[in-house]
């Protein structure tokens, strides 16, 4: 890997790593809303499931009233049949069917007020569930246009951030970009690293001396065994190896005169 590789590979980082951040962005945001439309979706249920139990209670209501009415009306007749009656026994009867009448009426109403009671508490509470939803739609709507503006705006920064990436390096093979990109994303932004003293520096990991060589020839790009980042060694690094293993003619230059006849 020359030079021109590696600088643009460096660049190419970054760019690639703006653009995983600003792709979540985008598909992150779009969380909140479907959040809200969970909620939506809750209250609406809720709201379903409550008001046929109020349509239930309406009903039993309904009911009770029709039976209170009949009880009403058994009293009222038996009542007036009391003007009719002609000796005691039948008085007594009508009296005891009036008290019985009396008393079912007014056990079935105090049932009846209970009842109705609930029913207008339900209905209150459906009439707080109706604005709360409407109040959530509303909000939903909102978000919606708050959302589609936001996505547009980063997806115009993501569509400058393609566009760089394809400048960048249009020599190197789509597998190689494929594969780059993937370790960007996976190692947060680091996928090209230098290699010191023989160790990855992305991993601290000790490499063999002759990987290390085959990495110095530049010959390929090359990845690291362990961590999967492209390795690289720097200038500085190269220079001072080399310096390292470098022989200086003028260090031999006593070695001539060293007689060979001569015993030591």
């Amino acid at each position: 890997m020359n030079n021109e590789t590696r600088t643009g590979l460096i660049k190419l980082q970054e760019v690639l790593y703006k653009k995983s951040l600003l792709e979540k962005e985008i598909s992150d945001a779009p969380k909140t809303l479907m959040t809200n439309i969970e909620i939506l979706n809750k209250l609406k249920k809720a709201y379903v499931e409550k008001n046929k139990y109020l349509e239930r209670k309406a009903e039993k209501i309904n009911k009770i009233r029709i039976r209170l009415t009949d009880l009403e009306n058994q009293r009222i007749e038996a009542e007036r049949q009391m003007g009719e009656v002609e000796n005691q026994r039948e008085y007594d009867i009508l009296d005891k069917k009036i008290k019985e009448f009396a008393l079912k009426e007014q056990e079935l109403r105090v049932r009846f007020n209970k009842e109705r009671q609930e029913l207008d508490e339900l209905q209150a509470d459906m009439s707080s569930k109706e604005s709360m939803i409407l109040s959530q739609e509303q909000e939903i709507e909102s978000e919606k246009d708050k959302l589609e503006s936001y996505v547009e705006s980063k997806q115009v920064e993501l569509d400058s951030l393609k566009g760089k990436e394809q400048e960048i390096l249009p020599g190197v093979g789509d597998d190689i970009i494929y594969k780059f990109d993937r370790i960007v994303r996976k190692k947060e932004g680091v996928a090209i690293v230098p290699i010191k003293n023989g160790v990855c520096t992305g991993c601290n990991i000790m490499l063999t001396p002759q990987f290390v060589n085959e990495v110095r020839e530049e010959a390929s790009i090359s990845f690291c065994p362990y961590c999967s980042r492209i390795l690289y060694c720097e200038d500085n690094e190269i220079e001072q190896e080399q310096a390292e293993v470098k022989f200086d003619d003028a260090d031999l230059g006593g070695l001539s005169d060293l007689n060979p006849d001569v015993d030591f």
